[in-house]
């Protein structure tokens, strides 16, 4: 990776762990409060199935005033990844 490439990435890492509260006005850079635990993560993980839509959006971070809409990410399980699938990915791209 180049110079540029690091100093962009490390530069929207920290971005995205800034967060601001309106009132009383106050900037915080916090990389791991989340309200999604481990534990959360967890159960998600044994129940979630192929085709389900992940979706997520955090409350006070600077990064959201500038993404619009309530959630910032979106994601898709497509289930577990076989030999044979990573194959065919292979073939086609």
């Amino acid at each position: 990776m180049s110079l540029m490439n690091n100093l962009k990435t490390g530069f929207l890492r920290m971005f995205g762990d800034i967060k601001v509260f309106k009132w009383p006005m106050f900037i915080l850079y916090d990389p791991g409060s989340y309200r999604v635990k481990g534990e959360d993560m967890r159960e998600v993980i044994q129940i979630i199935e192929p085709g389900d839509m992940l979706v997520r959006g955090y409350d006070n971070y600077l990064d959201g005033y500038f993404i619009p809409g309530y959630f910032s990410h979106a994601g898709l399980y497509v289930g577990e990844i076989t030999e044979n699938d990573k194959k065919r990915v292979n073939t086609i791209f």
